[in-house]
């Protein structure tokens, strides 16, 4: 199954990735934009750890910066 996980690098985010990372069946695609909401240092590694996983994808991605039409 192909997943899209938005807010990957942040808590819930990350901890739901790892559990779908589980089912070698899906592939994820996690983004995020790493603002600093909270550490930088935390998402950074919690992206890390995710990308060791050979089914996660990820794209730094601000869904909030759009063109206007």
């Amino acid at each position: 199954m192909k997943i899209l996980v938005t807010g990957s690098a942040g808590f819930v985010g990350y901890h739901l990735v790892k559990n779908l990372l589980n089912n070698k069946k899906n592939t994820v695609l996690g983004i995020d934009s790493i603002n600093g909401y909270y550490s930088t240092k935390i998402k950074k590694l919690r992206i890390k750890i995710l990308k060791k996983k050979k089914n996660f994808f990820f794209k730094k991605i601000n869904l909030q910066n759009k063109k206007k039409k």
